[in-house]
């Protein structure tokens, strides 16, 4: 029963900073092109994701690299909601209460003036924030084309590993009950063999 429940919280973590991710990235991105393409990205991871926690089965009608992306976007995206999204939240909410604070007492902040720049070309801090909005879908893509070259290279080395002070299960056992040696053959005991 808690695994269920686990299982349940962590993928509602991940809806929520899925969330989160989309909400921080369209305000980076101060809705121009990219906020429209990252948008159109966490949409459909988020589109995926519920889908395939209602158990629609679109896994096995895409390419595996689909699957893939949301899969490392979703674990990658729990681990940046809560270990960067969580701390700059906190940290945004401290200073609004205290620009709440200061504004009810009165005090008055110097702004400075704004530098004049062209229409069209953006700020220091657009950039930089497109930069931040567009990071992590970029290192989605990334991590997926690695893991799609890898995926075939994997290597699982099987065998059998005989500890002598754990009791011996009813099952299948590929050692001979009577001495504990390898026979060769795989043996299927009704119940625990008696020494002796």
């Amino acid at each position: 029963m808690f695994v269920a429940w686990f299982w349940f919280v962590i993928r509602l973590l991940m809806i929520g900073s899925d969330a989160g991710c989309w909400v921080v990235a369209v305000r980076l991105t101060n809705r121009r092109l990219w906020g429209v393409l990252v948008s159109c990205f966490m949409g459909g991871e988020l589109a995926a994701w519920l889908s395939a926690m209602a158990g629609s089965g679109w896994p096995s009608h895409v390419p595996k690299a689909v699957v893939v992306s949301v899969v490392v976007w979703h674990y990658t995206a729990l681990c940046l909601g809560l270990a960067v999204l969580l701390p700059l939240g906190i940290a945004r909410a401290w200073a609004w209460m205290i620009h709440r604070i200061a504004g009810a007492r009165g005090v008055q902040r110097n702004r400075p003036s704004a530098a004049t720049a062209s229409v069209n070309s953006p700020s220091r801090r657009e950039f930089i924030g497109a930069c931040a909005a567009l990071a992590p879908p970029l290192f989605t893509g990334g991590v997926t084309g690695v893991a799609l070259a890898q995926l075939n290279n994997l290597r699982v080395r099987r065998f059998t590993l005989s500890i002598p002070t754990l009791p011996r299960g009813a099952g299948w056992n590929d050692h001979c009950a009577r001495d504990g040696q390898p026979c060769g053959r795989a043996h299927q005991r009704k119940g625990i063999a008696s020494d002796g």
